[in-house]
């Protein structure tokens, strides 16, 4: 039996004993207790350090996620963000401006091609950033990029909508030139700042 399994059998199993002595208890969901501290250490040992408070269902899911998908274990298992994260996250942004320019010097016989190109690039760019806050099982691209960003800063949100990220994007792209090819980080801190609702650690 996995470590994941055997930690939610013993939160299941803690429930059902107190559920014996008190019926009025099975209201509660002890799975949203602070993780154990054998769950932290299990978590550490496969290469991932969490950034904040995590309940014991939420450490027992991501345990479990680490042994389901050993990829996750490769993305996370260098201190900072890999270097070849940074690079793929700041190409799809390069794709995207080349692609506008395009546009803008085309001729009219061209514009509607290029425009084509200009749509996908940015729906590239826009799924790549929403599939860092997707579970792995529900990512379009499963690459190490962002399997390493997920296990870093976006296992801890909610999916955000396409309108949401591009509204992200924008205006990061604006305001913090080459954002995404030094700080990464900024696209996370915009949302939890923007969009509390999708950050699940938040009260």
């Amino acid at each position: 039996m996995t470590s994941a399994a055997v930690a939610t059998n013993a939160v299941r199993q803690e429930r059902l004993n107190l559920e014996a002595l008190e019926p009025s208890l099975r209201v509660m969901d002890w799975t949203d207790e602070p993780a154990t501290e054998g769950q932290l250490s299990s978590l550490r040992g496969l290469g991932y350090q969490p950034v904040r408070p995590l309940t014991k269902g939420r450490a027992a899911d991501l345990i479990r996620g680490f042994e389901e998908h050993p990829l996750r274990q490769q993305a996370s298992a260098e201190n900072g963000e890999r270097e070849i994260t940074k690079r793929e996250a700041h190409l799809l942004q390069q794709a995207v401006e080349e692609a506008g320019r395009a546009v803008q010097e085309a001729t009219k016989d061209q514009v509607a091609e290029l425009q084509h190109i200009l749509f996908l690039a940015t729906a590239k760019r826009r799924d790549f950033w929403i599939d860092t806050c997707r579970d792995p099982p529900q990512m379009r691209v499963r690459s190490v990029q962002v399997l390493d960003l997920y296990m870093r800063y976006g296992c801890r949100f909610v999916e955000p909508s396409g309108e949401q990220v591009q509204e992200i994007l924008n205006a990061l792209d604006l305001l913090i030139p080459l954002w995404d090819r030094h700080n990464p980080d900024l696209f996370y801190q915009t949302l939890e700042l923007n969009f509390p609702e999708l950050d699940w650690l938040l009260p």
